[in-house]
């Protein structure tokens, strides 16, 4: 996991004023596991990102990637821009760390195929 998200996570819980021991207990996590998130030794798993994004007041693909305004700084003033394409991305996101190397790999050719062939 990129020290990135961990800065995103912490920084998303400090804004909506959690300590890490408050967000384990609403994650059903141990403090350690967020402290472990937030320093970027380990990352939360694809069906727990979900769940820390509506806690943090964030989207998804904002914990993970950084691609959307940071907390308190989106349009409805929480950091989630809730664009189709955003929810997506993270939908899409989530089924993908759930997949082997080998889906993974039949994913990418996928959307290598798609890229160059686009439909519109």
């Amino acid at each position: 996991m990129a020290k990135g998200t961990g800065r995103r996570i912490a920084e998303a819980r400090a804004k909506v004023k959690l300590n890490q021991s408050e967000l384990a207990r609403a994650m059903g996590v141990t403090p350690q596991a967020v402290q472990q998130w937030e320093e970027g030794l380990t990352s939360p798993r694809g069906n727990r990102i979900g769940k820390l994004a509506e806690l943090l007041q964030v989207t998804p693909s904002w914990i993970q990637f950084g691609t959307e305004p940071s907390p308190g700084n989106g349009a409805n003033g929480n950091g989630i821009n809730g664009s189709s394409a955003d929810l997506k991305r993270a939908e899409i996101y989530e089924l993908l760390s759930l997949m082997n190397e080998k889906q993974l790999d039949q994913i990418k050719q996928l959307a290598i195929s798609v890229r160059d062939n686009p439909s519109d």
